[in-house]
């Protein structure tokens, strides 16, 4: 039962192989972490933006907004350089989406898994580029274009190919 939190049996023996990373632990260790950095993203923006935005409704429709208004009034002391409050989320929930993608494909074959976890990465790349050419409203800002391209680039160099 708590073998999940105990240490891999490469670090115990040198003589014996790292285990596979399609092992179930390690399938729900990323996708653990993918939450995780999903969560992280979230709070970012629901204690630091403006409450106008999109994420506020949504929390207030799940009978949230009390909670999400306690939280920013303890965190209304805390300054967070714009970097952190207006960038960061979206690399956060970029790396989020390439760890739970990458979790879901381990079986495919390498271009299987290199679309799919491209998605999001991508499309948050698209959208600044329009952003920018002024197809779509919004603030273009190159700091979310390099959080959204990070986690993605991160990936295609530590990943393994079948």
């Amino acid at each position: 039962m708590f073998r999940f939190f105990s240490l891999p049996l490469h670090l115990h023996n040198k003589n014996v192989n790292v285990k596979s990373k399609t092992e179930p632990r390690c399938i729900v260790a990323e996708r653990v972490a993918g939450v995780l950095l999903l969560v992280a993203g979230g709070l970012i923006y629901l204690l630091f933006r403006p409450r106008v935005l999109l994420m506020f409704l949504v929390a207030d429709s799940m009978n949230a907004g009390g909670l999400v208004d306690c939280l920013r009034h303890m965190a209304a002391d805390t300054t967070m350089p714009a970097f952190v409050v207006y960038s960061l989320p979206a690399g956060l929930w970029a790396a989020s989406y390439v760890l739970i993608a990458d979790s879901f494909t381990r079986t495919q074959p390498t271009a299987g898994r290199l679309l799919a976890t491209a998605i999001v990465p991508a499309l948050g790349l698209a959208s600044e580029m329009m952003q920018w050419a002024g197809l779509l409203p919004g603030t273009a800002d190159i700091a979310d274009a390099v959080c959204y391209t990070v986690p993605y680039l991160v990936y295609l160099l530590t990943k393994k190919t079948k």
